[in-house]
This record gives C-alpha cells, structure tokens and sequence, in this order.
C-alpha cells in the first residue's frame, strides 16, 4: 500500500506534565491554538495575556518586565484610545492611567502563572522585526502607525541568541522549578515574502538551537510536524496560512504523546468529553434527557477525581 505522509515522530519530551503544572503560552497565534485544546483537557492555562506576539525581542522584554515587577510602559496615544507598544493591537484603553493598571495586572497575572511548578512555552514567528525610530527598539505591534515611523530590520541568530540566553538564566534564577519550551510557529508571514518567510523562520530554527544546546531548554517540533508530516493544504484554513482545527488536534495529539503519561492522557481525554458534554445544547427542553446528561458529567467527575488522586 502506497505511503501518503512521512510517520508520526515518536517524540518524547524531557519531561512530562500533569495537572499541577500551570502552563503559559506567549508568541504567536499558534500559541492561542493549542493553549485552548490544553484547556479543554483539563489543564491550568494562560496564554498571550499581552495578545500575539510574533518577535522574539518583545517577547524578552514582556518576560523581564513580568520577573522584574517592572511599572516601565511604552505608551501610544491614539486618537481614540490607549496602547503599548509592547502589546498587540487588542489591549487598548480609555486613558493612560487605566492602560497602566491593565498591563500592570496582566504582568502580575503572567507572574503567578509563572511561579511554582509551571511551564512556559513559547512560539516564535519571525526574525524580522519593526524598530520604532523613536524608542530605538523593536515593538510587539506597529498600531497602525506611519511607516516612516519605523526600520524593517532582520534579527541574526547570535543576536537573538545571546539576549535569549541572558533571559533563560534570569527566568530560571528567579524560578528553579520553570520549564521552558520553545517552539516555531507554522504560520507562513507571507506578507514578508516566501523567501524572505523561510529565511527567517532558518534563522529562528538555528537560534533555538543553540538554546537547546547550552541551555537548560527544551524545543516542541510543531513546526515540523506540520509542514514535514501533515505537508497538505487540507491541514489550513481558507486563508492558507494558519493551521485549521483538524491540524490543530493532531498537534495536541503529539503533544499528549511527549509531554503525557498513558494515565494522564486517559485522564485529559476524559475531561475533554465531560468539557464538551457541559457545552452540548438540547434543541428540545427534556427534562429527563437534561438530568441523564448531569447524571453522567456528575459521574465523570467523581471518576476523574478519583483517577487523579490516584496518579498523585
């Protein structure tokens, strides 16, 4: 029988994950999509409170800002609203004060996410990056702004390497117990260029190598798995860019293969479906039928309790 796709990898993560381990997932949209699958089995999540962050120089700068108690906040005063520079174009409002207390909240928010036994992973999408002439620094989003009022400029990989370096020492002096997973978002910036895309999703790819290398970090091949196994359009969306639902399941399959015991994935799958049968909605108010569905989530409750008190 012909073979139509190269084999699943059989990769086995460093570590594995349970249901004490708060996870955290920051970067690019990617990291959206498979924090929400990792919710829906079961787990404590928190992902992109500053919304997507493409970068990876934003990102560091998120991440010592949170470690650090930072109150430091590159303002934008729109016409309209209030933004940073160091956050996408979701996080806006009224005034200056209230876009402090809301950054500031969600830098505390990242920070209990990110203390005790926890995990972040984080998604990189491009090496090319949009300095602000202003701020000489390259920010997390470009608001709109006036092209002028920026460089496009291209990231190397030592220099890329050498801050993320300094940062992996600094998360983990400030917590010993933090895992940290870096991995290489699927979508195509074609806006960029192809060539250009592939060039700097090289130039990202080499960085975390040297990550893994010498230092205590970990990588997630989704990436990979995504263009070298699934490699077929049917796995996109309509826009032919992101990664659809479909590709998104057989990534957290993966995922569940190299970061889960047998028992935990048991376990995570059987949350899973009571998750979905809280959300299922009856076209017709039956009572008897609405009590067998409580019934049954009420059951599985007590089963999954029962299961995780027992892998403990």
């Amino acid at each position: 029988m012909s073979k139509f796709h190269l084999p699943y990898p059989n990769y086995v993560a460093p570590f594995n994950l349970d249901f004490d381990t708060k996870l955290s997932f920051i970067g690019s949209c990617f990291s959206d999509s498979i924090a929400a699958i990792a919710t829906s089995h079961g787990f404590n999540t928190l992902s992109n409170p500053f919304g997507t962050i493409f970068h990876p120089i934003p990102i560091i700068e998120t991440l010592r800002a949170v470690i650090k108690d930072s109150e430091a906040i590159d303002f934008l005063d729109k016409k309209d609203f209030v933004t940073d520079w160091g956050s996408s174009h979701l996080l806006q409002s009224s005034n200056i004060q209230n876009h402090k207390k809301l950054i500031l909240e969600k830098r505390q928010g990242l920070k209990r996410q990110l203390s005790g036994k926890s995990c972040l992973f984080i998604t990189l999408g491009t090496s090319i990056g949009y300095r602000c002439l202003e701020l000489n620094k390259i920010v997390a989003n470009c608001h709109k702004e006036p092209a002028k009022a920026f460089i496009k400029e291209n990231s190397g990989v030592l220099d890329m390497f050498n801050v993320w370096e300094e940062v992996v020492k600094e998360l983990h002096s400030w917590n010993a117990e933090l895992k940290i997973v870096f991995t290489l978002s699927p979508v195509r910036h074609i806006k960029d260029g192809l060539i250009e895309n592939q060039r700097s999703k090289s130039r990202l790819s080499a960085c975390l190598e040297l990550l893994e290398e010498r230092n205590d970090t970990s990588y997630f091949p989704s990436f990979e798995f995504i263009n070298d196994v699934l490699r077929d359009y049917r796995f996109y969306n309509d826009d032919l860019i992101h990664p659809n639902q479909q590709a998104i399941n057989e990534v957290w399959l993966l995922f569940q293969q190299a970061y889960l015991t047998a028992q935990y994935r048991d376990i995570s799958d059987r949350i899973f479906k009571v998750n979905q049968a809280k959300n299922h909605k009856t076209l017709h108010e039956n009572k008897e039928e609405q009590k067998k569905l409580k019934d049954w989530i009420e059951k599985q409750n007590e089963l999954i309790q029962k299961l995780i008190n027992e892998s403990s």
